[in-house]
């Protein structure tokens, strides 16, 4: 075999609309070109741009037009992307075949592209459901406070397994959009009551112990304390709770029947949470509205929040 017949096995003409295929579903086109350095750029700011998207939002941003503002910048990423891959082709004849110009490399490239893990179920399907959520009311302090961003793993109902003392998060049920996050106190077939501030869970009160008074600091640097205990469940599970006010609106409550494959669901603090207790506004929750649970804190007014979650 000649050196000429040799040469030849080794070049092959890059058509156009392969790379441009290999680019949309794989990210991989810049390497069927032979260009790795705008591979490794594209493949970077692609993911730095996912990645941004976790970082929270100014309160006075809309998040409508941020997804807008972001989907507009990624049409025009990819727009200019196929443009440079056109020219490239254009003014690349001939090709000498690299070692990654090879199927499995694009195989693997296509494994750590982020749109490909939209198609996957497992083994990614926990990392594809975690979604961030902020935290814009008290109604769940001091385990959540206002202005607290979460992430959560929102795998719907099949992944997630409510149990007692769990915080979650769920669609409102009178209109199936808001998200709402509360922790659940009833299960299916519970009888819950509030006397005089006091859970009772099945004619039973869950035993409290007394914590050190929450310091809460107002807007224009006033702080006071509310009144803090540790309630424990028949689970074993414990978590703080607020009490700001003797005999509020909803510290006494008519006797709750949990329906079936719904659960009852309180703020942890307690003078000021809209929940379960106004049957009106939120009521008992199905069991198919709960589709998150929190994971830890990932931004914090206060940064020694950030990384933790106190529900245990």
């Amino acid at each position: 075999m000649t050196t000429a017949t040799m040469s030849r096995l080794f070049i092959k003409q890059r058509i156009w609309w392969v790379a441009l295929l290999l680019q949309f579903f794989t990210g991989a086109g810049y390497l069927y070109l032979g260009r790795p350095k705008r591979f490794v750029l594209f493949f970077s700011l692609l993911w730095s741009g996912l990645i941004f998207t976790l970082i929270p939002l100014p309160r006075y941003i809309d998040n409508g037009l941020y997804v807008v503002a972001v989907s507009a910048v990624l049409v025009c990423f990819y727009i200019i992307a196929f443009i440079d891959l056109l020219l490239l082709c254009r003014n690349q004849q001939n090709y000498s075949l690299k070692v990654y110009n090879r199927g499995l490399v694009y195989f693997v490239v296509w494994l750590l592209f982020p749109f490909s893990l939209n198609i996957y179920d497992q083994p990614f399907a926990s990392f594809r459901q975690v979604e961030p959520f902020f935290i814009p009311s008290s109604s769940n302090a001091p385990t959540l406070l206002s202005g607290d961003y979460i992430v959560a793993n929102a795998g719907g109902f099949d992944r997630i397994k409510p149990e007692r003392g769990d915080i979650v998060v769920f669609k409102l049920p009178i209109d199936g959009e808001t998200d709402y996050i509360k922790r659940i106190i009833g299960l299916p077939g519970d009888t819950i009551q509030l006397t005089e501030g006091h859970v009772f869970l099945k004619g039973k009160a869950p035993e409290l112990s007394p914590l050190p008074d929450f310091v809460v600091t107002s807007p224009n640097g006033t702080t006071f304390r509310v009144p803090q205990m540790l309630e424990h469940l028949p689970n074993g599970m414990s978590y703080p709770i607020l009490d700001a006010h003797s005999n509020s609106a909803l510290d006494n409550t008519p006797i709750y029947r949990v329906p079936e494959g719904h659960y009852f669901m309180l703020g942890d603090h307690r003078d000021n949470s809209l929940d379960s207790r106004v049957l009106s506004e939120v009521g008992y929750v199905p069991a198919k509205n709960i589709y998150a649970k929190p994971l830890f804190i990932f931004w914090s007014d206060n940064l020694s929040r950030i990384g933790s979650l106190s529900d245990p």
